[in-house]
């Protein structure tokens, strides 16, 4: 008796290829692996590489600072791969009290958020707008009370830290919960030794604001509003007036102490006789729900000897508690101005207001 058997296997083919930037430069230490495996190698000094593949199978090619590119082996066996420069992180600067530093190059314990990152949350308190987005920052809010901005801010759990606005020194964080978080452009936070550069006062830390300065170029206007209403998510379920009188009663005479309202009180209560039919404080004080709204305009632009951002704020903030007043407004205005008034000679004026009730 005879067998034979029948196989097909993928056919393996010999790839290589030099990769190299935008301007042809040849790239070397490039890792260039098979996707979903470690069957991989580097580019050499000239960019080139050599790697056995399977057609149909992705070639994954990355290196640091460039965009990582895919492609899938086909036919050819010689290939020129171009990578792209990735610009996200790259060029990320970050205010350290003494100028700024790209990203990559810190050693200092400083954490930063951007503004795109800050206003992915709405809140009438740049604090609470901050809750959870920076390490080291700790954030607890002491009320829910629309414009109160009783909020304890600290750096690893030490005392109140110093805050610097464009600049500008200040003490305690009330001012610094108001500013308006359209006009941010980034927030750094200095812990340790990295504060150091403000002394004594810096002993709990560092929280350096920078808001947005103009721009070269054709003039942009932005308009960003959000409108909300919020309601309770957890009202406990509470015992009526007859349920009450019942339980207090059982709680006496369990503590051998005779009951504190009659059968005939009991009843009436049961039954919401007139004057015994309680009342439902949550109903009386709370809202179902709440309105809340905020708006922002802004322009940035200017050529080489000046340029302008300039905004201007809305915000309102309506509580869950009934009262007698109309919430909590804001309105909010900032123009910041740069003028070259010489080659070596810069202006910059930045003006800022608040009003809120």
């Amino acid at each position: 008796m005879i067998f034979s058997s029948l196989g097909v296997f993928a056919q393996t083919s010999n790839l290589t290829g030099v990769v190299s930037d935008k301007d042809g430069t040849p790239l070397p230490g490039v890792t260039v692996v098979i996707k979903g495996t470690t069957n991989g190698t580097v580019t050499d000094v000239e960019g080139k590489f050599n790697l056995s593949a399977q057609k149909n199978e992705v070639l994954q090619v990355s290196f640091v600072g460039m965009q990582t590119k895919e492609l899938t082996v086909s036919d050819q066996s010689n290939l020129s791969i171009v990578l792209i420069e990735d610009m996200i992180g790259i060029g990320e600067v970050i205010a350290i009290g003494y100028g700024s530093r790209k990203k990559e190059s810190l050693t200092s314990a400083i954490s930063s958020i951007q503004s795109d990152e800050i206003l992915t949350t709405t809140n009438s308190s740049l604090a609470q707008a901050l809750q959870g987005k920076v390490s080291g920052l700790q954030i607890r809010q002491n009320t829910g009370e629309p414009g109160s901005f009783d909020t304890r801010i600290n750096i690893r759990g030490f005392g109140t830290p110093l805050y610097v606005v464009d600049g500008v020194a200040r003490e305690g964080g009330s001012g610094f919960q108001k500013l308006n978080p359209e006009d941010i452009e980034s927030i750094s936070v200095l812990k340790d030794a990295a504060a150091a550069i403000y002394g004594l006062r810096a002993a709990n830390g560092v929280i350096i604001v920078t808001t947005k300065k103009g721009k070269q170029g054709k003039t942009k206007f932005n308009y960003h509003g959000v409108y909300g209403v919020q309601s309770p998510t957890d009202v406990p379920e509470m015992a009526n007036a007859a349920q009450y009188v019942e339980m207090v009663n059982r709680a006496r005479v369990f503590s051998g102490l005779g009951p504190a309202y009659t059968e005939e009180e009991v009843a009436n209560y049961q039954a919401g006789a007139l004057g015994y039919e309680g009342t439902n404080w949550y109903d009386e004080t709370f809202k179902d729900q709440a309105f809340q709204q905020q708006h922002n305009f802004s322009a940035q632009g200017g050529n080489e000897s000046v340029t302008f951002f300039t905004s201007m704020g809305y915000v309102e903030d309506n509580g869950l508690l009934k009262t007698d007043d109309l919430g909590y407004k804001k309105y909010t205005f900032r123009s910041n101005l740069t003028a070259q008034l010489t080659k070596n000679l810069k202006a910059n004026i930045q003006l800022s207001g608040r009003y809120d009730k």
